[in-house]
């Protein structure tokens, strides 16, 4: 493959509109969660920061070239606030402004699950349910 083709073939960044850019990982016990997908699929974690201990937050590591730009986490709930089975991992999905696509949500017949927040200095999130009631998360970098 060429330079040029190489270039062309390289995803850019940021993704369009609607990319999946974050697997979110509910866990009663990460570390046992991280030993779980280590064993079963070969995933590599890499340290969460100084702000989220190893017992709270494990980040996913995605070796993968061609997703440059997925991220995720395993990430710990309280016992008596996690709902295991179907629906219970949480994916986000990349927008440019959190703020236009949380109204889009409504004006499509979803509902705001979770409003507007930080995520540390990197950009923003929010939560959503669609019509069928799952929730999806949204994020958007810092410009």
């Amino acid at each position: 493959m060429s330079t040029e083709e190489t270039k062309a073939a390289a995803p850019s960044y940021p993704p369009s509109v609607g990319t999946p850019c974050w697997i979110s990982i509910p866990a009663t016990d990460v570390p046992r969660a991280k030993n779980f997908f280590e064993s079963a699929l070969n995933w590599q974690f890499k340290p969460a920061g100084a702000e989220y201990p190893a017992s709270e937050l494990a980040m996913i590591h995605f070796t993968d070239p061609s997703v440059p730009f997925l991220g995720g986490g395993i990430v710990k709930v309280a016992a008596d606030c996690h709902i295991a089975g179907v629906g219970s991992c949480l994916n986000y999905y990349q927008v440019s402004d959190v703020d236009e696509y949380l109204e889009k949500v409504k004006q499509a017949g979803g509902r705001v699950a979770k409003e507007k927040e930080p995520q540390g200095d990197i950009g923003f999130i929010a939560q959503f349910f669609d019509t069928e009631g799952n929730v999806h998360g949204i994020f958007a970098p810092v410009a």
